[in-house]
């Protein structure tokens, strides 16, 4: 019967794409062998201050021509400099130049402002000081998730898929205000009802950009002017069975993630995107497993562990999601707190990243860590 529902389950993934994509890893075919990808690591430690207190980080950019490093932590944006050094943060509240609860952003670095997707239904819009510059609505479209395309468009990521809106991606003319087209359709994904919130969908490498969903078990490439399936991605005996997955359509995502990683399913894709020869593709196990597909020949895969094992990092929760992929560089964030015990006394360590030892304070903020 499991085999039966991983059969069912790549076949509803194929059946709904446009068969332009080139083909299908199956991530369960991996070489046994260590993979190690970059040695290439800048540290940044930022900067503790009792305004720049962060929890967990979601998302990061670096844009280094312009001296900013951009941070979403517990739903809200804070700037820093590239040496860490805190410079502002957005104003919580219902206010019209604040904001209530950022689920994502994206920088336009030419003209030096920034858009912080709001409460998923409007675009606050800010210089990189911080001001407030103006409110743009997404009338209905529900995002998550946001990419700047060009001067004049962004991709949107819809978080409400599979019942009254049937596509992921929103083309939004930021001049006119409004979108102008949608695509990727529902029947991409074997449950688009059930997703996760993973920030960090849409990616830019080599002039391409290429775009992925928690949901949907492949990877795209944008071309002319629209999204194809350039590869997809097998999980066989931790794909979700169709009859499991169907008992949750009415119900609650957190349940659905929950019972699926109980079965030891990988409900979700945590990210997937190219980096040098390979694409990395991160899914939702209770191992955070990671896999490296040749981007050549895709039968050559790779499981070293989770991310931070193929950049000699370690196996900290913090650093087993990238907060961005830009071009030729991924950050992560290293979250201090990993590497004390709940009721230790010691107050300062010493760690290793990469081959560096940092001392870290338990009240520490993050450290982002920059792999070229």
């Amino acid at each position: 019967m499991l085999l039966y529902s991983s059969v069912f389950i790549t076949l509803i993934v194929l059946c709904g794409c446009n068969n332009e994509y080139n083909s299908t890893a199956k991530l369960m075919n991996f070489k046994d062998s260590t993979l190690v990808l970059s040695q290439k690591i800048e540290i940044i430690r930022l900067e503790t201050k009792p305004d720049c207190q962060l929890g967990y980080i979601d998302k990061t950019y670096i844009d280094t021509a312009n001296d900013r490093i951009f941070v979403l932590s517990d739903f809200n944006f804070f700037l820093f400099n590239l040496k860490g050094e805190y410079i502002t943060k957005l104003s919580i509240g219902k206010g019209p130049q604040e904001v209530i609860r950022i689920v994502s952003f994206v920088a336009d670095t030419e003209k030096e402002i920034f858009y912080a997707l709001d409460m998923a239904n409007s675009l606050a819009v800010f210089n990189y000081d911080g001001i407030f510059l103006k409110r743009i609505s997404l009338f209905g479209f529900y995002g998550i998730d946001i990419f700047l395309l060009n001067n004049e468009e962004m991709l949107i990521l819809n978080n409400w898929v599979g019942r009254n809106e049937h596509y992921f991606v929103g083309n939004f003319d930021y001049n006119q205000e409004k979108i102008t087209g949608k695509q990727v359709h529902s029947k991409e994904s074997p449950y688009p009802l059930n997703t996760l919130l993973t920030f960090k969908n849409f990616y830019k490498r080599d002039d391409k950009v290429y775009f992925y969903s928690a949901n949907i078990f492949g990877l795209f490439e944008y071309e002319n002017t629209n999204f194809k399936r350039l590869i997809s991605f097998d999980l066989d005996h931790k794909g979700v069975p169709r009859k499991f997955y169907k008992q949750f359509e009415n119900q609650n995502r957190s349940a659905f993630r929950e019972e699926s990683k109980s079965r030891n399913y990988a409900p979700f894709l945590l990210y997937a995107f190219p980096f040098n020869d390979y694409f990395l593709v991160g899914i939702d196990d209770n191992n955070y497993s990671c896999y490296a597909i040749n981007r050549n020949n895709n039968a050559k895969i790779y499981h070293t562990g989770s991310i931070p094992s193929y950049f000699n990092l370690p196996d900290a929760k913090s650093l087993r999601v990238p907060k961005s992929i830009q071009n030729d560089l991924i950050s992560f964030s290293c979250n201090p707190i990993d590497f004390f015990e709940p009721d230790e006394e010691q107050q300062s360590k010493t760690i290793r990243l990469g081959i560096q030892n940092i001392e870290v304070r338990y009240s520490d903020n993050p450290i982002i860590i920059i792999i070229y």
